[in-house]
């Protein structure tokens, strides 16, 4: 009411959640916050992304190295690993730049949230903006990570 607030955001909402908060709110929803990686792909097909390209909203994607499983490869899908590996060895970066330009090359251009006090993993950030994956590239990241073809 004193005009602090000029815009929102969520995290963790379903898109129905978003639409039905969106409906009562007097201030636009500009953000939302899924959880978003290689290994975390719900966004993909649970219709957050698709909201986003709809309402204009910036995802801010959290845990982008899958808890830092994406960055040690412990705990992360084998297969998923050496994909990622492959495509760092070919644009001569480390796995975690990979595996967040991963999360940067969708169409509704996502925010990386990292959680992090290491240095290299900030490094690995501002890297993965000037890697440009093909879609044959996030394609087979996706395969890997579901262990199933697209179709």
């Amino acid at each position: 009411e004193e005009g602090k607030v000029t815009a929102l955001g969520v995290s963790n909402h379903s898109p129905s959640q978003i639409t039905a908060l969106q409906e009562h709110l007097r201030n636009p929803l500009v953000v939302v916050q899924p959880e978003f990686s290689a290994t975390h792909l719900d966004p993909l097909r649970d219709g957050i992304f698709d909201l986003c390209a709809e309402k204009d909203l910036v995802p801010l994607a959290w845990s982008p190295l899958a808890g830092g499983k994406l960055a040690t490869g412990e705990g992360a899908p084998t297969e998923l690993i050496e994909v990622l590996d492959n495509l760092a060895n070919r644009e001569s970066v480390d796995r975690a730049t990979i595996a967040v330009a991963f999360v940067l090359a969708h169409p509704t251009s996502p925010v990386a949230l990292l959680g992090t006090q290491r240095v290299e993993r900030l490094h690995a950030l501002a890297e993965a903006t000037r890697v440009s994956l093909t879609r044959s590239d996030v394609y087979e990241i996706i395969q890997a990570s579901e262990g199933v073809p697209l179709p």
